[in-house]
């Protein structure tokens, strides 16, 4: 932000121009300071394989709705929001396998979040997760709304062979049924893994 962003400017034109300076060879960190980075436009960031992601808590990649942020390099992170997707705003990764394991808490799900603020980004976590990926749940339990996101299927996973990997007893999905009456019955893809964790019908 220092260096190429004046300071001020949490903006995509920012982060270009320090991948610019990077270029695609050499293997840096990109260390994006706490605040709202704003992507209004489609960002392709997937051929910088050699930058690594630093996001610290606060900071977070601000995703307009009809936009996809494509990441290629690594990230280093902890499970804290990172991703906060506006509308139909996506993130896409490489199937490099740089980044083997998501949290759907990066894009905000958490134990105190609302059920249906869950749903929207554990719908965002599955659909942005690459083949061979693991998804996993925290040792919390999560609140997860069904009705409009969820209908009667359990994850809208977009890829194939994902495995959806819990901590044992401590992590737990609770879902809350609507007023239809819908219940978690399935999932949609295939070759899908679940293991240690609960879910609560």
């Amino acid at each position: 932000l220092v260096d190429y962003g004046g300071g001020t400017s949490y903006t995509q034109a920012t982060i270009l121009s320090a991948l610019t300076a990077i270029g695609t060879v050499n293997k840096k960190v990109l260390l994006l300071r706490p605040g709202t980075w704003v992507l209004s436009s489609n960002a392709d960031y997937s051929s910088y394989t050699n930058v690594t992601w630093k996001l610290p808590p606060g900071a977070v990649f601000q995703i307009a709705t009809g936009t996809t942020l494509q990441l290629g390099g690594p990230l280093d992170t902890g499970t804290h929001q990172i991703f906060s997707c506006i509308g139909t705003g996506a993130v896409s990764f490489g199937s490099n396998g740089f980044v083997k394991k998501f949290y759907a808490d990066w894009w905000g799900a958490s134990s105190s979040a609302t059920a249906a603020a869950n749903a929207v980004a554990f719908q965002a976590a599955t659909i942005a997760i690459p083949a061979g990926g693991i998804l996993e749940i925290l040792p919390f339990t999560y609140s997860l709304s069904v009705g409009t996101l969820y209908t009667t299927k359990v994850f809208h996973l977009a890829t194939n062979k994902v495995t959806v990997e819990g901590h044992g007893e401590a992590s737990v999905l609770s879902f809350v049924p609507a007023a239809n009456g819908d219940v978690l019955a399935n999932v949609i893809g295939t070759d899908i893994t679940f293991r240690n964790f609960k879910a609560l019908l």
